[in-house]
Order: C-alpha cells, then sequence, then structure tokens
C-alpha cells in the first residue's frame, strides 16, 4: 500500500445462486462450486494490474435467502480477498441473506448467517457478537474506522418490515457514545457500511421508493456530528449506481457510494440506465485528513454481457471521478479562463497539469458542470477520462 493512498475493492448485491430454476435472477450461477461469470470477474480484475488494501461487500450476498447460495457466495469473497492480496474483508448481510419471511421452518431470520464458516460478518468471534447482539461493530484499521450495520436486522418481526431498512435510534446513539469515548481512536477517515440506502431515491425507476432505511438520514447526521473525521457511506440494494455527497450543514459532507449490483440481472426500467459494475476507490489519506472531508477518485467497471468486463460507459457512474475536490467546478472554470488570450489561445495537457489534482476530484456532476460553464465562455473542450487534455477559443 501506498503509504498515502488505500484502495478499495466494492461490489454488492451478489445474488448469487446454485439453483438453475432461480437463473433468470442473477448471472452469478455456481454449478458444482465453479462459476464462469466469477471467472472472468477475476481475470479481468488481475488484469488492472492494481493493488487492493480492502475489499468491501455491501449485503445481498445471496439470492432469496437461500443458504446454500449464501455460502457460495461467502467462500467466493473470502477467495478473491485471498486471490488479489487484500488486508482486509469488510462485509454486511443484506435482506436476501437474511430470513426475512415469516414460515413455520424459520425461528431466527439471523441462524444461518450466525453459524456460517468462515465467521461472518467478521472473522472475529467477538465483533460478531456485538454485531448480532447489537446490530452493529466497528473494525479498527490503521488508516480508518469501519462501521458495519445490519439494516435488515428486524427482517422477520412486523408486518412487511422485510421490505425496508432501519437503525434503530437506540442503536445510532449507542455509536455516537462510542465515538464520543476514550474507547475510539481518531482516524484519517471512517467507513458507514451498510445493505439498504440511508436516503430516499426516488429519482431510481417510477416506483415511490419506500426501501430506504429508518432513521439512516438520522444516522448519518450524527455520526458526521461528532467531527471525528472524514465518512464515506457505502450501501447497495438499489442496483443502482450513483455517488453523491450527503446533506450537510458544512463544507465536508460524507460521501455516499450507491453501489450497483455486481451480478444480479437487473429489470428492464433499470438496465437501460445502470449495469453490473464493481468499483475501485482510492483515498488520499494525507488530503482527506488535512482537509477533515473524503479526498480520492474512483473507477467504474461493468459488464453488459455476461463473461465481458470493460471500463463503464454509464453516464451516471463514468469510468473516473472523484469526491473532495478542492475547488468547485465554477473556479476552475475561471481559472481556466483567464489563462486563455490572444496571444495564448489554447491550453495543452501540460499546461493544464496545475489543474489536475482539482479536475480529477470532482464528482461526476461537477465534472459535467465544468464542461457546460467552459463552453458557455465560448471554448471549445476536449476531454479524456475525466480530464481535460484541450481547451481554447472556439473557431466558429
Amino acid at each position: 500500500m501506498d503509504d498515502m493512498k488505500v484502495r478499495f475493492l466494492v461490489l454488492s448485491d451478489l445474488h448469487a445462486i446454485i439453483d438453475e430454476k432461480l437463473r433468470d435472477d442473477s448471472h452469478l450461477i455456481f454449478t458444482g462450486g465453479s462459476c464462469s461469470y466469477s471467472e472472468a470477474f477475476k481475470k479481468y480484475l488481475l488484469s488492472l494490474s492494481v493493488d487492493i488494501d480492502y475489499l468491501i461487500c455491501a449485503g445481498d450476498i445471496s439470492n432469496k435467502a437461500c443458504s446454500q447460495g449464501f455460502e457460495q457466495g461467502w467462500v467466493f469473497l473470502n477467495q478473491l480477498k485471498e486471490d488479489i492480496g487484500a488486508k482486509g474483508l469488510l462485509c454486511v448481510p443484506g435482506n436476501h441473506d437474511h430470513q426475512s419471511r415469516h414460515s413455520p421452518e424459520v425461528f431466527s431470520p439471523k441462524h444461518n448467517l450466525q453459524f456460517i464458516a468462515p465467521l461472518f460478518p467478521t472473522n472475529c468471534f467477538t465483533k460478531n457478537t456485538h454485531f448480532w447482539a447489537w446490530n452493529w461493530c466497528v473494525i479498527e484499521e490503521a488508516d480508518f474506522n469501519a462501521f458495519l450495520i445490519n439494516s435488515s436486522a428486524y427482517h422477520g418481526f412486523g408486518d412487511k418490515e422485510y421490505e425496508k431498512g432501519r437503525v434503530s435510534k437506540e442503536t445510532a446513539q449507542q455509536i455516537v457514545k462510542y465515538i464520543n469515548s476514550g474507547s475510539f481512536t481518531r482516524k484519517p477517515f471512517n467507513i458507514l457500511l451498510c445493505h439498504h440506502h440511508p436516503f430516499k431515491m426516488d429519482h431510481v425507476d417510477s416506483r415511490l421508493d419506500i426501501e430506504s432505511m429508518e432513521l439512516g438520514s438520522y444516522l448519518v447526521r450524527e455520526l458526521h456530528q461528532t467531527r471525528s473525521g472524514a465518512w464515506l457511506v457505502v450501501h447497495g440494494h438499489r442496483h443502482y449506481a450513483d455517488i453523491t455527497y450527503a446533506q450537510s450543514a458544512t463544507d465536508t459532507p460524507p460521501v455516499v457510494l450507491s453501489a450497483g449490483s455486481f451480478s444480479a440481472k437487473l429489470y428492464p426500467e433499470l438496465a437501460g440506465r445502470t449495469s453490473n459494475q464493481f468499483y475501485i476507490l482510492e483515498i488520499d489519506l494525507e488530503s482527506t485528513e488535512e482537509s477533515n472531508k473524503l479526498v480520492g477518485q474512483f473507477n467504474t467497471h461493468e459488464c453488459p454481457y455476461p463473461t465481458f468486463w470493460q471500463p463503464s460507459t454509464s453516464d451516471n457512474l463514468p469510468a473516473k471521478g472523484g469526491f473532495g475536490s478542492d475547488k468547485t467546478s465554477g473556479m476552475i472554470a475561471n481559472d481556466i479562463k483567464n489563462m486563455i488570450d490572444d496571444e495564448n489561445p489554447f491550453l495543452e495537457v501540460t499546461e493544464l497539469e496545475v489543474f489536475r489534482d482539482s479536475v480529477e476530484n470532482l464528482m461526476p456532476q461537477g465534472f459535467k458542470e465544468l464542461i457546460k460553464s467552459l463552453e458557455d465562455f465560448g471554448l471549445s473542450v476536449r476531454t479524456e477520462a475525466n480530464m481535460i487534455v484541450e481547451v481554447g477559443k472556439s473557431n466558429e
């Protein structure tokens, strides 16, 4: 690991299956312990030659609470960690991992998850005991603290509780109390990992979003107000790829990554707007600690066909983007405009190098706004992979 960088591989919503009757639900089909989809993914990932420090999975390892599917998916994740040489695996369960529905055979929605081998969700019996008892636990690493939340903890209880996620106010307050105690060690940043989305995502499709995590926005707000360092929130569930800043009363808002599904077959309304994806996040530790906000970049890779992977062509979460820029898109646009005059009508890569970090750490929408601002100034812009490679006066 670069002493000033930490890299994460992020997957979510595997929906691993072993039953051929459910093949319409997922590409991740294990037959006799093997899976062509996972093998193609591993081959592609290793071809990228990227050093990964930690593997993250935001839940729904299995499909429709199939215990055998969960076992295969959990083995896949643990083997993936070894294959890429990652130092750790951060994972939480999703609604498809719990036995969420009432049935005579199910006496505990979490029973199978508590007794799986290897241990789940961590390799530490004590931390797992805390997770299943209190619906959260914390993993302390050298450069960050990771808070794992069981947003499906109340599934199996109450009418249609399985339709949404939940974190109790008491759980949120318990975590805040821990952070404010002497047991907590501040690191450059913190991760909040959960399956359900803490904020409503009504923009995903035509349905009213009733699946978000109850009190999720309260949890994020309370954690952010502890002033305990920068925050990264990672969740799955909606199968829709997106990255945003959380609502905040400060200029250091948490970064929220909504991970798309790694391998579930997407329903038609969603398939035209996103894809099966995985992500590589790189956090700049020095800039993050100095600014008290998360600073870094991400790469998105997609699988438009069952055994073919490529950099993302998605508009909402492109192949490359960032977060935590030290300047707004408007500030960068004005700085670039002011460098262009009659004597120097064009700027090329070497002259634009001074803007590299600011531009690469813009959110995707911020990068779009930068290009639009430059064009509104009457400038012509050429870009490659979230970077401006040439800008100058238009010939029109």
